[in-house]
């Protein structure tokens, strides 16, 4: 609720770009660390990969990089829902789950970035909502995380004040 109530608050200003570390985007990082919108991503290396005593993966073989550990690169905490933690340099460093780091970066996730905070800035301010069912489920078919019963919530307009 308290997180609610922060996005609520805030004025959704994006002269600085979609990225600046509002309370929005934190909460947003935060949720995509817990439940990644993917389990995997699959690449392939243009060198040897090696995996000191296990053995090498050699050029060209295609590698899954496992997505739904939540404790990946944290030093305790993990488990914990913590918006805070994605300052701007930590987010520079950490936030891999959205569109990517690299200069093949999803073109649109800009825009994703911008909707998702519209919705939520909108969501927290216009309407009390409860989620009924966290549970979740790797459709390892094509190696996403879903929701058992697609997530579904107690949503009630908020009466003005």
């Amino acid at each position: 609720r308290a997180w609610a109530e922060r996005i609520a608050q805030e004025a959704p200003n994006f002269k600085d770009g979609v990225e600046n570390p509002r309370p929005s985007l934190k909460f947003i990082r935060e949720a995509m660390r817990l439940k990644p919108p993917a389990a995997a991503f699959y690449r392939a290396s243009d060198d040897w990969i090696e995996l000191g005593e296990h053995g090498a993966v050699p050029p060209g073989m295609p590698v899954a990089v496992c997505m739904d550990y939540p404790g990946a690169g944290l030093n305790g905490g993990a488990e914990s829902f913590d918006p805070d933690r994605w300052t701007e340099d930590y987010s520079r460093k950490h936030f891999i789950f959205f569109g990517g780091t690299t200069p093949h970066t999803c073109p649109g996730r800009g825009l994703a970035l911008l909707e998702m905070q519209l919705f939520l800035h909108l969501l927290c301010k216009e309407y009390d909502f409860e989620v009924l069912s966290e549970e979740t489920f790797v459709d390892r078919a094509i190696t996403q995380v879903k929701y058992k019963y697609g997530l579904p919530l107690k949503i009630k307009r908020k009466t003005p004040a």
